[in-house]
């Protein structure tokens, strides 16, 4: 027997006896063919054992293979499975374990899974999350035990979970975007209820996902909503009310139920009073009919049956100006600016100008906003409010006031011109004129220093001479930097007095060299090196003795538009307690539209008021809008913007607020102040705005009385 076939039989012979041993195997004796047999069925059961993946790799895949080798491993005889090596018989041993695991695994896991809803209500959505985290706990073999129907059922109970997640999330963004509740108007109503629509169209449980602070922010709107919609009905009804029983308080007209004049004016008041007390927003809530209604009220309660013994004041010379020490700040205006940012009209904020504190019919010489305010404090101690450079204006069709600076640069006089006076003058010229002193101190030191230096001087007069020029040039230096300084700024306040002038249109004339109204032609403007900018009605130019009014930037502020009233007002004691009086005058005002350039307005401005009823109607008419071309004034009817109002004063005041409301059912406010003895002129601001406040129109008034 050769080597190899030696080998070759102990080594199978000893697998024999390792296999019998194991099996419990051996017995009788068995031919040599008979053990070469049992070996080679015994080997193709281990290929196959050996050809199965191991055990945590079983998938419900390898399910038919395992059964085959189980199949094929019961077919062997009892000699052949003791040739089957304990490694193998053990591997299939541990696959069926875990083949039975898995299966037992995979059925819980189907359970679980088949079992979830597919709307998923929030209190539902742990039980969805336990069952991904059994589902994901499974290895990736064990996950082959669970069915494909099955994971999509989770899938489904999850998508069904993000989407209500971010419905819910999409209804509170729409609430947040929702006005704040105190900013809602009729046109924002709509809004609110297609987002309560939106929800009531939710499943329950969607509507389990809506956050508490959700609902609670849109119940607010609501219920604001309702109490809008009740208090602008409340006072609809009482203007309804009113239309029908008033008498025009003149004892000429008289409608179905005739009040006494006494009766009348009191539910007249008490009318205009609630109207007044409803926000701008509340008001969207009253249609333009009821407006009207009242506004026709207004006309037939204020009428001008008493007037008061005319003053038949002298117009006043064009080169006349307003003056007052009065609290100016406080006298009616009204601002545009950013608020939560969003456009806002406000007007309970401190006023630009301050005070106009000079000699009536003084040349015009502001220093803008405060020109020196000071305050004693203690003994010693004075405090000095002080405002940027300003420079000032006039303004007028026929060009620019020419301020001569000649002796800025030293110019013979009337050689060189500016388009403003500017409270840097006085400085310019006071260093032009040292800045010349300096020149000639340092060329006569240098001269000095050049002499030293050729005649043979001592160190110690070098260096004398040295130092004297050097402190010549230095001194120079610093003249000349403070100088050059505020020649540019003051030629940047020309130039941005130039870009007012050329963006202002309702002053200009049109292509056929006219005017619109010689009342309009005049403004002063003043500007300030901070950005501000007052541009001032020349009170001269609309025949008006006491007051004018003002509008003005203020970048620094975010004050976009701003109207501010000034004057000299009528004291509170000589206040008329009797009479009536008809004010005739202007207003210009700005409309500012989302997405559109500012367009400038104009109009005309009747007031009637009522001494003893302590009340005036208002109106406008003409309304006309104003813009340039090439520099040529082109204008055209503002339909839509004439506007119709009522205001009312207290007792011992000087001062009336209302409401006043444009043809386009644009509203807002109106506030007013009596100027001049025996309330001569009256001057104001208003603010209105649209539904949506995608719009504002902010004005400036003046009028006086015969």
């Amino acid at each position: 027997m050769s080597k190899k076939t030696t080998v070759k039989h102990i080594a199978l012979t000893a697998i024999c006896a390792a296999v019998l041993a194991a099996c419990g195997g051996g017995g009788g004796a068995s031919t040599s063919t008979d053990l070469v047999n049992n070996a080679t069925s015994a080997r193709q059961v281990i290929d196959i054992v050996e050809g199965l993946p191991s055990a945590d790799s079983l998938t419900v895949n390898d399910v038919p293979a395992l059964n085959a080798a189980i199949n094929r491993y019961n077919r062997l005889s009892d000699s052949e499975k003791g040739l089957v090596s304990k490694t193998s018989f053990d591997k299939l041993q541990s696959l069926v374990a875990v083949a039975k695991e898995s299966e037992t695994l995979g059925a819980g896991v189907i359970a679980t899974l088949s079992s979830l809803p597919t709307e998923v209500a929030q209190s539902q959505k742990s039980a969805v999350e336990s069952a991904r985290a059994q589902y994901d706990a499974l290895t990736e073999a064990q996950k082959t035990w669970v069915t494909e129907s099955a994971v999509q059922h989770l899938a489904q109970s999850e998508a069904n979970i993000a989407a209500n997640t971010a419905n819910a999330s999409t209804f509170a963004k729409n609430v947040e975007a929702l006005p704040a509740a105190a900013d809602l108007t009729k046109t924002n109503a709509e809004k609110v209820e297609n987002i309560r629509q939106q929800h009531e169209a939710f499943s329950t449980a969607q509507k389990s996902y809506v956050s508490d602070a959700a609902l609670a922010g849109l119940s607010e709107r609501e219920t604001t909503i309702t109490n809008n919609a009740a208090a602008a009905q409340k006072v609809a009804d009482s203007i309804g009310s009113l239309a029908d029983k008033i008498v025009n308080l003149t004892g000429v007209e008289t409608k179905v139920e005739a009040l006494s004049i006494e009766d009348a004016e009191k539910v007249w008041r008490e009318v205009n009073t609630a109207f007044g007390a409803l926000t701008d927003n509340q008001k969207t809530w009253l249609d333009s009919e009821t407006v009207a209604a009242l506004n026709d009220i207004n006309s037939k309660v204020f009428v001008d049956n008493a007037p008061l013994a005319a003053l038949n004041l002298p117009d006043p010379l064009h080169t006349a100006f307003i003056a007052s020490t009065g609290a100016q700040q406080h006298n009616p205006h009204t601002q545009l600016r950013t608020v939560d940012g969003k456009p806002a009209l406000v007007d309970n904020q401190i006023g630009l100008i301050r005070t106009l504190e000079f000699n009536a019919n003084d040349p015009v010489k502001l220093d803008g906003v405060v020109i020196a305010n000071k305050n004693s404090v203690g003994e010693a101690t004075t405090i000095t409010f002080a405002t940027p450079n300003s420079s000032i204006s006039k303004v007028f069709s026929g060009g620019n006031s020419e301020e001569d600076i000649s002796e800025h640069t030293g110019d013979d006089p009337n050689t060189y011109f500016s388009n403003v006076k500017s409270t840097l003058d006085p400085r310019i010229v006071e260093n032009y004129k040292k800045l010349e002193a300096a020149k000639t101190t340092l060329e006569a030191a240098e001269k000095a220093l050049a002499q030293a230096q050729t005649s043979g001087a001592t160190e110690e007069t070098l260096a004398a001479a040295q130092k004297t020029r050097d402190d010549a040039l230095a001194d120079k230096v610093k003249i000349e930097t403070a100088y050059n300084n505020d020649r540019l700024l003051r030629s940047g306040l020309a130039e941005e007095t130039a870009n007012a002038v050329s963006a202002l249109a309702y002053f200009k004339k049109d292509k056929n060299g006219l005017v619109f109204d010689k009342q309009f032609d005049g403004v002063y403007i003043i500007q300030f090196t901070d950005g501000t900018r007052i541009v001032l009605h020349d009170p001269a130019a609309a025949g008006w003795t006491y007051q004018t009014f003002a509008h003005y930037v203020d970048p620094k502020n975010g004050i976009t538009h701003g109207y501010q009233s000034i004057g000299d007002e009528t004291a509170v004691s000589a206040m008329p307690t009797s009479g009536t009086a008809t004010y005739t005058g202007i207003t210009t005002a700005y409309l500012v539209e989302t997405g559109k350039a500012d367009r400038q307005l104009t109009a005309d401005v009747k007031a009637v008021a009522d001494f003893a009823k302590k009340g005036l109607r208002f109106e406008t008419s003409n309304a006309q809008f104003h813009a340039l071309n090439n520099g040529v004034r082109e204008s055209q009817a503002a339909d839509g913007y004439n506007m119709k109002g009522s205001a009312t004063w207290a007792v011992n005041s000087n001062s009336f607020k209302g409401t006043v409301t444009a043809d386009n059912q644009m509203t807002g406010q109106l506030l007013g102040k009596f100027y001049g003895a025996q309330a001569a002129e009256i001057g104001g601001t208003y603010g209105l705005q649209n539904a949506d406040n995608s719009k504002q129109l902010i004005g400036g008034y003046g009028a006086k009385r015969p």
